[in-house]
């Protein structure tokens, strides 16, 4: 008995002196000496099971207040607050959860803050992406992105700084820095660059550049539209003609459409564009060079190539410039 309790002592003093560091040495990783450490728990720093440098959990972390650590891999449960220095991967739980590198798997707290994200974040208050990455971030407040960011946004404010490959969901705001590949569906939706997709919003959509898709709200604002519906669809004018904005496709508003150029189709009570390569629709249309035809109850145009049918038309290049009803211009 004595010697199996020797034998026991040495083997529990060897276990314990490799856990805590007493042991073998540490793994190198470049410049970097990282101490690996198979659990963790913290009631605050200093007081805490290990006290290495460059600490890596690689199994359960539990932090009583608050706990730190270069990295874990594993689950982690914080009662006010969580940080790790570079990275994490798998499931993290604090009121507010910080990770300085790339996070892989979930993330739920109050406020989720972290570098790179590759999976879902879901908190009441704050998700943070500093540097874009793949997968969910759901709010009931906001949803940030600092880079491009590829998945959902579900939030009552949704930004990304970059570009936007997915969908953002929102009953107030969703912004995008680049260019959407996808759906934004909010009160009001604003792209800094392309849109290559869907946008819906009952008081505003607004892309700086041009669209390939459709646009469905009240005051639908962009560059090149091949398809725009609600009740003002414009596409902004630039001063370069080179490089100028223009609607290729339709648009349909409740009041007025308003473009540098349309190749396709104006459908509005009111429609104003520089040029129109195909047809005006409307009560009012108003164009400064018609290649097609202007059905309306007013049409107005300095050059005519091709026809208006109205009570009122005015081509003021031609020959004839004012007809009533039927007005021809070649």
């Amino acid at each position: 008995m004595g010697r199996r309790t020797m034998r026991g002592a040495v083997l529990l003093a060897v276990v314990l002196a490799t856990v805590v560091g007493w042991g073998p040495s540490p793994v190198l990783a470049g410049d970097t000496e990282y101490h690996y450490r198979p659990f963790e728990i913290t009631l605050f720093p200093p007081i805490q099971i290990f006290q290495a440098p460059n600490k890596v959990v690689v199994g359960p972390s539990i932090n009583v207040l608050y706990g730190r650590a270069t990295a874990v891999y594993g689950i982690e449960v914080g009662g006010v607050l969580n940080i790790e220095r570079e990275r994490f991967a798998g499931v993290q739980a604090a009121p507010i959860n910080l990770v300085g590198g790339p996070f892989y798997g979930i993330q739920g707290g109050v406020v989720n803050v972290v570098g790179r994200l590759y999976g879902i974040q879901a908190a009441p208050l704050w998700n943070s992406v500093r540097e874009g990455g793949i997968g969910l971030q759901g709010s009931a407040f906001i949803n940030l992105a600092g880079d491009d960011f590829g998945g959902l946004q579900l939030g009552t404010a949704n930004l990304a700084s970059g570009d936007l490959s997915g969908l953002q969901l929102s009953w107030t705001f969703n912004g995008a820095g680049g260019d959407v590949g996808g759906v934004q569906l909010a009160l009001g939706n604003a792209v800094g660059g392309d849109l290559s997709g869907l946008q819906v919003g009952p008081i505003l959509n607004w892309v700086v550049r041009d669209v390939s898709g459709v646009q469905l709200g009240m005051v639908n604002i962009a560059g090149k539209v091949p398809t725009a519906l609600g009740s003002l669809s414009k596409a902004r004018s630039n001063p370069n003609p080179s490089d100028r904005s223009e609607v290729r496709g339709l648009q349909i508003a409740l009041i007025t459409n308003i473009t540098a150029s349309v190749q396709g189709i104006q459908v509005g009570p009111g429609n104003v564009t520089e040029t129109v390569t195909g047809l005006q629709l409307g009560l009012v249309n108003q164009a400064g060079r018609v290649n097609g035809l202007q059905i309306g109850a007013m049409n107005f145009c300095t050059v005519l190539n091709g026809v208006q049918i109205g009570g009122i038309n005015v081509a003021t290049d031609n020959f004839i410039p004012f007809m009533l009803g039927l007005n021809v211009g070649w």
